[in-house]
């Protein structure tokens, strides 16, 4: 959230105002995605910083640096959103990485449902899945939470993840019952389907849409 303004440093005399700045850039620059553009403008700094660049190249140097941290954005944090789809609803969900989208891919099937309150814990489940691909895993687990929620009056409050890759899904919930008298319902949520299933790649992470059979 800090602001550096790179404008200042015009001439020698504001060298320690430089470093000041693109010690704070190079530290934002630890997060940026593109490895190959990041190597290149470390480089940038570096000369500048060390003093290898005169000053009649400051301010080239300066565009470079603006580039840089004009190109930094904070990581996206894990969310969803539900959208209309023909007899059915969807679930498009989003997270920095895999085990990420679970949580709220979770949190969005129950946002289907309605508002299911819970009264005691229910103990704890365990999830050992295998498929062909991730969005196929992403499918059953939520399958199963659909089942744990019909058949058990069961939803799951917290979920430690401890393996999700193309082909294996590993992780353990602590469920609690559903407090029927105090829950509100929206929709009776039929089927995880495979219409339109999908993980992709966003700038952002990854991109998850699944379509709820209501």
């Amino acid at each position: 959230g800090a602001t550096v303004d790179l404008r200042t440093a015009h001439h020698a005399d504001h060298r320690s105002s430089w470093c000041d700045a693109l010690n704070l850039a190079c530290t934002s620059l630890h997060e940026c995605r593109d490895f190959d553009s990041r190597s290149i403008r470390l480089e940038a700094f570096h000369r500048l910083k060390t003093g290898v660049t005169t000053v009649h190249s400051i301010n080239s140097w300066a565009i470079l640096a603006r580039r840089c941290l004009a190109c930094y954005t904070a990581p996206v944090e894990p969310s969803f959103e539900l959208f209309d789809h023909t007899a059915d609803i969807g679930l498009r969900i989003q997270a920095p990485t895999l085990p990420e989208l679970l949580q709220p891919a979770a949190d969005a099937l129950y946002a289907v449902i309605g508002k299911p309150a819970v009264t005691d814990d229910a103990g704890k489940m365990s999830f050992d899945l295998r498929a062909d691909d991730s969005a196929l895993l992403l499918r059953d687990f939520l399958a199963r939470l659909l089942v744990l929620f019909e058949c058990e009056a069961r939803v799951i409050r917290s979920l430690e993840v401890h393996t999700f890759n193309e082909h294996r899904l590993i992780a353990t919930a602590q469920t609690a019952l559903v407090d029927y008298d105090h829950s509100i319902f929206s929709h009776e949520a039929k089927a995880i389907t495979y219409h339109e299933l999908s993980i992709r790649s966003s700038p952002d992470g990854l991109v998850a849409t699944v379509i709820v059979d209501i």
